[in-house]
């Protein structure tokens, strides 16, 4: 889940569920199943290292971010606003 995790955030700051599980299927190489994958991203998304996105009406799936993620953009945001008008 950690390499999940690590790779789908790497360019993206919102991925889909789906995505996710299918990296840390990939990545488990038949060695785990689905309903380990799946528990372990529960757990996870429970101790809050997956945090849930409001998705369009249209989506079919659950969307994810981090809190990683979130602090990244927020300091993207903060750097921006520190240089309006410096100029």
């Amino acid at each position: 889940m950690t390499f999940a995790r690590d790779s789908v955030f790497e360019r993206e700051a919102v991925a889909d569920e789906r995505r996710i599980l299918r990296d840390a299927m990939r990545r488990g190489m038949g060695e785990t199943t689905y309903r380990e994958i799946r528990s372990e991203f529960e757990t996870r998304r429970a101790a809050g290292d997956f945090q849930m996105v409001d998705s369009p009406k249209y989506a079919s799936g659950r969307r994810f971010t981090t809190p990683e993620t979130i602090a990244a953009e927020r300091a993207n945001v903060e750097f921006m606003l520190h240089g309006r008008n410096a100029g």
